[in-house]
């Protein structure tokens, strides 16, 4: 199965990423940061929440369906807001979540799994 998996890069993404390759999986790997892998099982993508155009359920149908995800686990928020980096809970832990939701409803998706900072 592939999985997108965003936040991948924080320390409960990481551990996530390590127990779905573990079972064999195929990862689409997110964080806000450029990042590259030796693992062929694991393809990154740069995708910070923080950006408007990112926050549209069209990009992540598009994603979605360009890399064949079967699932998402949405593990990308936020403990504290830096509103000088527009880094919100609003705009991080709500509406990139409702975009990613709604965006993995257009691709068809049937499997969403919702992680909380909450």
């Amino acid at each position: 199965m592939k999985v997108l998996l965003t936040g991948a890069s924080g320390f409960i993404g990481r551990e996530l990423m390590r127990e779905l390759l573990d079972r064999g999986h195929e990862v689409i790997a997110t964080s806000s940061r450029e990042r590259t892998s030796d693992d062929p099982r694991v393809t990154w993508i740069k995708a910070d929440f923080t950006n408007p155009v990112i926050n549209r359920p069209k990009f992540w149908r598009a994603v979605i369906r360009h890399y064949g995800a079967d699932a998402v686990i949405n593990n990308a928020g936020i403990f504290e807001e830096d509103p000088a980096r527009k880094s919100t809970f609003d705009t991080i832990n709500f509406h990139a979540t409702v975009a990613l939701a709604e965006g993995a409803k257009l691709a068809g998706g049937r499997r969403f799994i919702q992680m909380s900072t909450a």
